[in-house]
């Protein structure tokens, strides 16, 4: 009786234990991926931002020193600045709309079992794997005003083709339509897996009930894939600020400036006018900007799930 009874008042503190150094375990394994994720992240993070309270050119290294919140005040009056932060949320919110909707659409037309829909989702999926480069140096090929073969298409059906990459409201719809083409297939897979891996009970017995497709996917379909939807938002907007390659290929932030995302603009101060204090001061104004609209993210997607709920 006594050693029943020693036995239930220490098993608790026999299961803590166990569960304890379990718990310490795992930790001592995850402290490498920790420390390494830590220095890639934190370390460029701190230099950077130490780089933005320098003056710091290469081309004057003379005149290199500490500037404080020097070129923070030339940043806040820099029209080219605010200019490129307009055209990277011009960049971000079309293109992005565009693929979640496009993305959504195809989800539901390849959710299906007829043969020729499963065979044609590689063809769906091609865009996504070709590099950023190369896709964009297919594009400018397709873009050429009197060679490319998007104007030859219009001609035929009568449509005078327009000169894509060489005025300013075009070439913004040209990146991002190459950026709609390349990156639309990602949204479409995450959306094609929640379908297929959504039970089939509750679509049953709403058609048992005499629901109409679009009532199902209202209040069925719709609602499951919420979730799926604000994971493939994220990534596009954190990705859509990535996609320097497509503009350095097409048009160089250009004509003019129409095309200079924030990034292009970080890129040619660092990398071609050499000025790496400035340069910083607007990758720090990048990260910032990430984290915003991370933020803003964050509180629509908990805010779509609580009225889905």
């Amino acid at each position: 009786m006594t050693t029943r009874a020693a036995v239930q008042q220490n098993g608790p503190r026999v299961l803590w234990s166990r569960s304890a150094r379990g718990q310490v375990t795992y930790f001592w394994f995850l402290v490498p991926c920790i420390v390494l994720l830590g220095t890639l992240s934190l370390i460029p993070l701190v230099v950077t931002f130490y780089l933005s309270l320098q003056k710091m050119s290469l081309i004057y290294p003379d005149a290199t020193g500490f500037f404080g919140a020097g070129n923070y005040a030339r940043m806040a009056g820099d029209q080219y600045f605010w200019l490129s932060i307009r055209t990277t949320l011009i960049l971000i919110i079309g293109p992005v709309a565009v693929q979640m909707a496009l993305g959504l659409l195809l989800a539901l037309l390849l959710h299906n079992d007829m043969p020729i829909l499963r065979i044609s989702r590689s063809l769906f999926i091609a865009p996504m794997v070709i590099p950023p480069v190369i896709a964009g140096l297919i594009w400018k090929v397709l873009f050429i005003p009197n060679l490319g073969g998007l104007n030859f298409l219009l001609e035929v059906v009568g449509i005078p083709g327009p000169m894509w990459l060489e005025t300013p409201g075009w070439a913004i719809f040209s990146v991002g339509l190459v950026a709609v083409w390349q990156d639309t297939p990602f949204v479409m897979l995450l959306l094609l897996a929640a379908l297929e891996s959504m039970p089939q009970e509750p679509v049953e017995a709403a058609r048992v009930d005499g629901a109409s497709a679009v009532q199902v996917f209202r209040y069925i379909t719709f609602p499951y894939l919420v979730p799926t939807l604000m994971v493939a938002l994220l990534f596009r907007i954190i990705n859509s600020l990535a996609i320097f390659p497509i503009i350095y290929v097409l048009t160089q932030g250009g004509p003019g400036r129409a095309t200079e995302m924030l990034n292009y603009y970080t890129f040619i101060n660092a990398f071609q006018y050499l000025d790496i204090g400035y340069g910083a001061t607007l990758a720090m104004a990048l990260f910032a900007l990430v984290v915003l609209l991370s933020l803003v993210f964050m509180r629509l997607r908990m805010q779509a799930i609580e009225m889905v709920e």
